[in-house]
């Protein structure tokens, strides 16, 4: 039998530069043998120090003082690998998540920094640095001449959700990533009737 351990993660930002813009949100779910088995939602003001940008507050829909007001990033961080390593450990000990999302690498890059700073370096050793990102596999759908896809005016997840009917509350991550999973399981349908046809 194939085991597998996925952790959807996404998360929401003060700015789109992982070394000088800070983590606010952080939402995910593990996913163990194609079942979700915990979902997760935190809350932080960002690291002292990192840049706020105004377009950024606009996008998520909050204030400087509201996200300011948000809990201390070292306990999130702390919650958040308490229940990260707990999974792991329960969970197929021994093989290592699989991180997806949309457009992957950013959260990466965002969290292997604010993990860091945060005092929390086994984010780095429990994931096997093979991630799956569903905007790249939209991506490949489109060059292998996939028509409606390819009619899109952009490859933002909204869009892509519209096209196939799937709810989304855009900029909040726990609504992002929930739609990438289902956006995810969509275009895997989608390529298997291609190989039929």
């Amino acid at each position: 039998m194939s085991y597998n351990k996925r952790l959807w993660l996404d998360v929401e930002t003060t700015g789109v530069d992982s070394l000088i813009h800070g983590v606010v949100q952080i939402a995910g779910m593990i996913e163990v043998d194609q079942k979700i088995v915990q979902t997760f939602n935190f809350t932080c003001r960002p690291v002292k120090n990192k840049h706020i940008e105004p377009k950024s507050l606009e996008i998520i829909g909050k204030t400087k003082s509201e996200i300011l007001a948000y809990p201390d990033p070292k306990k999130v961080a702390s919650s958040l690998m308490g229940i990260l390593n707990e999974a792991d450990e329960k969970y197929h000990p021994g093989r290592k998540f699989t991180i997806c999302g949309y457009n992957t690498g950013f959260d990466i890059d965002f969290l292997r920094i604010w993990f860091s700073e945060n005092m929390q370096m086994e984010f780095m050793y429990i994931q096997n640095w093979r991630p799956v990102d569903v905007l790249a596999f939209a991506r490949i759908i489109v060059f292998w001449g996939d028509k409606k896809l390819n009619k899109l005016g952009n490859f933002r997840l909204g869009t892509l959700c519209a096209l196939y009917d799937i709810p989304i509350n855009a900029h909040d991550a726990l609504s992002d990533i929930t739609a990438t999973r289902s956006l995810w399981i969509k275009l895997q349908s989608v390529v298997i009737k291609k190989m039929r046809k």
